[in-house]
Parts: C-alpha cells; structure tokens; sequence
C-alpha cells in the first residue's frame, strides 16, 4: 500500500500502523478466501451470485473508498456507485428524515399534488423524528473539509482517510441525520462480526426533509475490532468464513425484495445476520467445506 499523510505535521493522527496494517491484511486475505470458495464451488451457486457480490463488497472491486477512523473503530464509505438524477425526490431507494409537522419545502409538496401520476413519491420512506435533533445532525455537515491522508492499495483502489473523534453510535446517528439515534436504535453488531467489516447499510439514501443535504451509502460497514483479526492469525480463515457466509447471504437476499421491501427489512436482524437453517444449507456448505485443515 503506498500512503501519504496530509495532515498538518503535529496533529495526533487515527490514522496509525494498525489503520493501515488491518486493511492490507483483511482486502488480501478477504479476496484470497472469496476466490477460492468461488473456485471450488462455482457450480453450486449461481455466478450472478458472485458477480453481484465482487459488485457490492467493497474488498472485491477496485473503485475509490472512504475510511473514518474512529478512536475504537474503522467506518468504511462507499460512494462510488448511487443513482442517478433526483433519487431524493423520486425512486430512492431512500429514508426521509421528518418532523411532525413536515420541513419538506413547499415546491416539492406541490410537485406531488399537482402531477396525479407522483402523489407520492417511489421508493422514499418517511422517518419522523419525536425528538428535535441538534442542528448538527440534521444538516450532517460533520463530514466537511478535508481528507487527512491518502493511500493507494495493490490494486490500484484509492482510499481517502478521514477522522471522526467521537464514538460509532455518534457517528451513525450523524451520518444518518438522526435516524439511527433518534428514530432507530444504534445498530448493535454481534460479536462474531467484530474482527471483520459488518455492512450496516447498503444501497441506500438518507436525507433531512428540507433537503438542504443528501448521503447515498452504496455500502456501509464497520470494525469494531481490527486488532483481534491482527493479532490472532489462527482465527482469521473462520472470521473470513463467516464474514463471506454472511454477505453472500446478504446478496442473495437482496435479489428478492422490491424497493420497498428493501426499505423495511435492510436493518432487519435476519436479514444481515443470517443463521444456516441446517448443515445440509446449499451455501453454507460451499462456503466452509473448502476450509483448510
């Protein structure tokens, strides 16, 4: 990994050795493993499987990715791919941040009432706050300035570092105008899942009702625990495993629900954390029968 540091010299940065040394470890070792169970079991499951996956998964493909270093944890961001045009108006797929009393602007509303064919817009879900939120969270400007550093993996992907100083459940709550925080509870991440990357939220858009700020997620995922996949090497292929098993699973799942149901089941607990209904489970089976031993 070639990195280059554009902090000022005397700032305490989060981007430290173990920053750098989990994701060189993790993308090769992630690949490695996803690349022989696709080898291996290529005939089992579908190629549309792993191809939609290698699409998704931010360790399989080589387009731009944003790290946030957090004091206890790595945030990956990846912005690459969203809709396009006014996903925020029309088709998502996407949650509104609301207030009772709506903050949508007037000419939006009057888009809706006077265009009999869009009454209601596709594909966006209204969240409405019981709380009012800090000014802070609903303009999600926490994101503004600069990257702190940059690096460039083996393959050519570019990584924009970024700093965050408080913890993840702060972090989500910000990065989702409040939605998780104050309308859903923080996402709680099993501990299985600690050492590897848990996608939270995928192909999906946030926006405060004002639209006076727009995020699109197409992958969102979090480690809460680098050091363990670090500093215990005869846990990593079963941490893999597991983490591989799951987000196949994830994209298999996906295939299935419309955009609306996608809305309501993408923070569901069966949904991102998929358990084998038997050993006989057709991926389960593809997944870590390969194992070494």
């Amino acid at each position: 990994m070639t990195y280059r540091s554009i902090s000022a010299p005397d700032a305490v940065s989060l981007v430290d050795d173990l920053t750098l040394s989990f994701i060189d470890t993790y993308v090769n070792a992630y690949r490695e493993c996803f690349d022989e169970i696709e080898r291996g079991h290529g005939e089992c499951i579908p190629k549309s499987i792993f191809n939609s996956a290698r699409n998704q998964i931010p360790w399989l493909h080589d387009r731009p990715l944003t790290v946030f270093c957090l004091p206890h944890a790595l945030v990956f961001w990846d912005q690459s791919k969203g809709p396009s045009g006014h996903w925020y108006l029309d088709g998502g797929p996407a949650i509104k941040i609301d207030e009772v009393h709506t903050r949508t602007p007037l000419s939006v509303r009057t888009l809706y009432s006077t265009n009999s064919s869009r009454k209601k817009p596709r594909g966006i879900a209204r969240a409405i706050l019981s709380d009012e939120v800090p000014g802070t969270v609903w303009t999600g400007h926490f994101l503004s300035g600069v990257s702190t550093a940059e690096a460039t993996t083996a393959t050519g992907k570019l990584l924009q570092f970024f700093e965050y100083r408080r913890n993840f459940d702060s972090f989500l709550t910000d990065a989702t105008f409040g939605f998780f925080g104050y309308i859903e509870s923080p996402a709680t991440i099993p501990k299985k899942y600690a050492a590897t990357a848990f996608e939270l939220v995928s192909n999906l858009g946030f926006f405060p009702a004002d639209l006076k700020n727009t995020r699109f997620f197409y992958s969102l995922s979090v480690v809460t625990s680098p050091e363990t996949f670090l500093e215990k090497p005869e846990r990593r292929e079963d941490l893999l495993r597991t983490a591989i098993y799951r987000d196949l699973s994830r994209t298999i799942a996906r295939q299935e629900f419309d955009v609306e149901d996608y809305i309501r089941q993408f923070s569901s607990t069966v949904f991102w954390d998929p358990e084998p209904k038997s050993k006989q489970d057709r991926l389960y089976d593809a997944v870590f029968s390969t194992r070494a031993i």
